[in-house]
């Protein structure tokens, strides 16, 4: 009698497979865009078929979707502490390509009004979100939307355009100010909200 286990390396070559397609969308949506990518082109990065890709993501607005989750870090925020939280995000912001990636296919899919706004609600949904419940407070929200706008900065600025007027250490002051600042914002009490702490 075959063993219940027989089908598990299929499902890890679908797995596998899945993971292969969002690697080459995440890489084709943060390069040349959305409206310049193609479910042909990502197939052929994924080197698979475009009927395999749809039958995984239904579309490419699906594929989108899913690529902007798979670039949402592993770690979760309630594994961060308010004395840790500045450190993490930074080290994850400066050493993790991902983090480039993500912004870019944001940046880049802006232009077009519908995935624009798929875009704004994947975000607030994994990052802005979870952010306010870790914050919390009535100025959750408003500290998650700070840390955003501070990151998305930091990481177009000093990852993606890598400005070549700044040596060695005036990146390492940079990154210093933006992790200090970060530590501000979650220092900062509750009930301060941005206008009040100035």
């Amino acid at each position: 009698m075959p063993s219940r286990s027989l089908p598990e390396p299929q499902k890890r070559d679908a797995e596998a497979t899945r993971k292969r397609i969002l690697d080459a969308a995440v890489e084709a949506f943060s390069t040349v865009g959305y409206p310049a990518t193609g479910i042909r082109d990502v197939a052929a990065l994924a080197g698979t078929s475009t009927t395999l890709l749809l039958r995984y993501f239904g579309s490419k607005a699906g594929l989108f979707e899913a690529a902007l989750r798979h670039c949402i870090p592993s770690e979760r925020i309630e594994t961060v502490t308010n004395d840790d939280f500045a450190q993490r995000v930074t080290r994850w912001i400066s050493t993790e390509a991902i983090a480039t990636k993500l912004t870019m296919m944001i940046v880049l899919a802006s232009g077009e009004s519908e995935i624009a706004e798929l875009a704004a609600r994947v975000y607030a949904q994994t990052n802005i979100a979870p952010l306010a419940a870790f914050f919390g407070g009535a100025d959750g929200t408003e500290r998650a939307t700070e840390v955003a706008l501070l990151s998305t900065g930091y990481i177009f600025l000093m990852r993606h355009m890598s400005l070549e007027s700044c040596d060695d250490a005036q990146r390492e002051a940079i990154t210093g100010w933006y992790q200090r600042t970060l530590e501000e914002i979650v220092k900062r009490p509750a009930s301060a909200t941005m206008a009040e702490a100035k």
